[in-house]
């Protein structure tokens, strides 16, 4: 936060911090779980090779209509590290 001044009043604005959330690049990796959340439908988890394991949304998977993805496929994504956690977005499925 910091202070701005509008019409002569000051007041704390929030600016965001470019390293709040971090691109860590491309990975592969495999979908452990997607949309069996009670409750949190569209969102999952990839782990990738390293084991490492990233939030997905369904928002970040690339294609559009009705986006999902299933146990067990091999996924290209975008990694990120942001205040709460490892996540990925530009998820696609790896076609073999």
């Amino acid at each position: 936060e910091e202070d701005a001044v509008v019409d002569g009043n000051k007041s704390r604005v929030y600016v965001p911090v470019e390293e709040e959330h971090k691109d860590l690049g491309i990975k592969t990796g495999v979908v452990k779980s997607f949309g069996d959340y009670p409750g949190k439908p569209g969102c999952g988890h990839i782990l990738d090779s390293n084991n490492a394991e990233y939030f997905i949304h369904f928002s970040g998977i690339k294609g559009s209509g009705f986006r999902n993805l299933a146990y067990g496929q091999h996924v290209k994504f975008r990694a990120h590290e942001g205040p709460k956690g490892l996540y990925a977005t530009e998820v696609q499925v790896i076609v073999a």
